[in-house]
């Protein structure tokens, strides 16, 4: 909870508003979507059912167009048989009159049949319902001329104590049924491949070979790899409608649900995504804008003070020279004047150090041990009485790349603030850590500790707990420590009313 307030206290209210209405335009934009998305797959899966029972249906309807034309070719064949018999038996020796009129009369009533007699050297001998010039008497009947007459297996019969054959093919009405059928055959898998609520379907024969396939992708269906693991993926989809028009050979049909719905439901993550990846780099740009024109505030500000500064100090080294050589000052005096000097080099150095901000300073392989002592010494004659200040003992041989001027300021910033914190009576401790070539250099205190809330913040431009502070120190310290010495400087633990550690981590230079 504490971090949310941090970075809403870290924004400003048009950015909170304006990505708030994005989360909410997004949040109600997905719910949206993803119920269009549903209610789409529901109406796409009602219409693939119904079309499926359609499919099904009018399978079952040439099925049955199918047993039934295949019954009619078995009621012409017994009708063929029937006409040979009664042929065969009007040819016997003195049939009754009655039996012989019934037999003429058996024989007339086929009128539809093609039928072609032959002797049993397959001589042409009598023909029936046949309008075909090279079908004669005494005229050979061959396979290679007339191959419609060999389909079906020839009926033998004795005719004149003589083996005699009769051919035949499928009547006029039994012809025009069957390209009824085939025709509505092949309108039904038209209709199936091409028609298909523009679903992918596929249709596979008994043996699972490929008939006919319809919106599949082109880059699919042209490459044989592929199309066969897209044939393995529609087969596992759904179960199959089976199509058993021909009993012989079952036709199984697979399809694929539309891939609509999910395109709707995936449309807006997809657009918010992308919205929120720019508004996340727009973001980034002012933000960094806004730093670096603070920056530059801060910069100006530095530069602006170390001019400003300049001209006193300049005039307080001139009036320190006067005193200083005016001998007849008493030695108390003549010490004052020296402290004296001493905090105008300090001023200086202070100046200096303003004036350095903003420019990449010049790094040096510094002694570690001499400059933190040097820091020490001067802190703690400035120190509060009851303080303890301690520095702990320190490797002589670690070398740091930094600017001197520049990382005593950042010490004394530390160790101002921890004074601060300490009021009256305490302890202050510098100690340093050396480990995989990085020294660390804690700055440890008793004081008042820091709320947990602004932990996140005290680096930051212009944030301060003080009534009178800018809150230059510490983001100063900061700018040097990172972006000059390319370090780290933290907080690396804080309790209220027990204390706070802040560590600076730096690399081990080379001597």
């Amino acid at each position: 909870m504490n971090k949310f307030l941090r970075f809403v206290k870290s924004k400003n209210i048009g950015e909170i508003g304006l990505m708030l209405t994005i989360v909410l335009l997004a949040i109600v934009s997905i719910i949206y979507a993803n119920r269009l998305a549903d209610s789409i797959q529901k109406q796409e899966e009602a219409q693939v059912i119904l079309w499926a029972k359609a499919i099904g249906e009018k399978a079952k309807i040439l099925k049955l167009s199918n047993e039934i034309f295949l019954k009619l070719a078995e009621e012409e064949r017994k009708k063929v048989e029937i006409t040979a018999k009664a042929t065969q038996l009007l040819a016997g020796e003195n049939p009754d009159e009655k039996i012989a009129s019934l037999f003429l009369d058996i024989i007339r009533l086929n009128n539809q049949i093609p039928l072609v007699q032959t002797d049993e050297n397959y001589v042409i001998t009598d023909f029936k319902n046949v309008v075909k010039p090279s079908l004669k008497q005494g005229v050979l009947l061959k396979k290679s001329d007339n191959p419609e007459f060999f389909k079906y297996a020839p009926i033998e019969i004795s005719f004149l104590d003589k083996r005699n054959y009769i051919f035949y093919k499928e009547s006029i009405i039994y012809q025009n049924i069957s390209a009824v059928i085939e025709q509505s055959s092949d309108q039904f898998i038209n209709e199936i491949t091409n028609n298909a609520s523009l679903l992918p379907i596929i249709l596979l024969d008994n043996k699972k070979n490929l008939i006919h396939s319809g919106n599949i992708p082109e880059e699919i269906n042209s490459n044989e790899k592929k199309l066969k693991r897209y044939i393995d993926q529609l087969m596992k989809s759904h179960e199959p409608i089976i199509l058993d028009i021909d009993p012989k050979n079952t036709k199984y049909l697979y399809y694929q649900s539309s891939n609509l719905a999910s395109y709707v439901k995936w449309f807006p993550v997809v657009l918010y995504s992308i919205l929120a990846a720019i508004l996340f780099l727009a973001f980034a740009a002012i933000r960094n804008v806004r730093k670096y024109e603070k920056n530059q505030i801060w910069v100006g500000m530095s530069k602006e003070t170390a001019h400003q500064l300049g001209t006193p100090i300049s005039s307080l080294s001139a009036w320190i020279e006067v005193l200083d050589e005016n001998t007849a000052l008493p030695a108390a005096k003549k010490n004052m004047i020296l402290e004296m000097k001493k905090d105008v080099n300090r001023l200086s150095l202070i100046a200096d150090r303003f004036s350095k901000i903003g420019s990449k300073p010049k790094l040096e392989s510094i002694n570690l041990n001499q400059i933190l002592t040097s820091c020490f010494e001067y802190l703690r004659k400035r120190g509060y009485k009851k303080v303890h200040f301690e520095l702990k003992p320190i490797p002589a041989e670690l070398h740091v790349d930094i600017n001197p001027q520049l990382f005593e300021w950042v010490i004394e910033n530390l160790v101002k603030n921890a004074f601060d914190a300490i009021h009256n009576e305490g302890h202050i401790t510098i100690e340093t850590l050396a480990e995989n070539g990085i020294i660390s250099i804690d700055v440890r205190d008793s004081g008042k500790g820091i709320l947990p809330k602004d932990i996140d913040q005290i680096f930051e431009p212009g944030f301060t707990t003080k009534k009178r502070g800018w809150g230059l120190g510490l983001s100063l310290c900061k700018r040097i420590i990172v972006e000059y010495f390319n370090g780290k400087i933290y907080v690396l633990s804080s309790r209220m009313n027990v204390g706070t550690v802040i560590r600076v981590e730096l690399p081990l230079g080379v001597k």
